[in-house]
This record gives C-alpha cells, sequence and structure tokens, in this order.
C-alpha cells in the first residue's frame, strides 16, 4: 500500500501542470494578441513556479511570439517568458 501510494505521487509531481485562465489573464495584461494555449512547457521557469502553460501569440506590433507563464497555486507571482 506505502509502495502505491508513493509511486502515485511521484507520477504527479513529473506529469507536470498548467493553467489556462491564469496564463490567459496574463498575456492579456502583457497585451498579447491571438493567444494560443499549447498547453505543459517543460522548460523556461524557475523552480519556485511549477505551473507551467505554454502559448503562442502575437506581440503588441503583430509579430508571433512562442512562450511560457509561469506560476503557482500558493502566490499571486505570474511570469511571461518569450
Amino acid at each position: 500500500m506505502k509502495r502505491l501510494v508513493l509511486l502515485t505521487v511521484v507520477a504527479l509531481s513529473l506529469s507536470g501542470c498548467s493553467d489556462d485562465q491564469v496564463a490567459r489573464d496574463a498575456l492579456k495584461d502583457e497585451r498579447f494578441s491571438n493567444i494560443e494555449i499549447t498547453g505543459y512547457s517543460g522548460f523556461g521557469c524557475p523552480s519556485s513556479l511549477f505551473v507551467h502553460t505554454g502559448f503562442t501569440a502575437q506581440d503588441v506590433y503583430g509579430e508571433p511570439v512562442k512562450g511560457v507563464v509561469c506560476s503557482s497555486w500558493f502566490s499571486d507571482e505570474v511570469l511571461v517568458r518569450q
């Protein structure tokens, strides 16, 4: 039983998390348009922000950009990286 619990915890921690609504709100605040959420993105975020949501969009100049929105369920900190 302990082994099953341990395996479940490990599997959940490795599966990654994304939050579409937080990412969409952060990108709108930064004036991105044509936002497409691409799901979990494993790279580009500091370890303190474990929710990683990939995106593609257009910046204020109409140029295509690709990046990740980093956030956490336990903090109001949100970071947009291109």
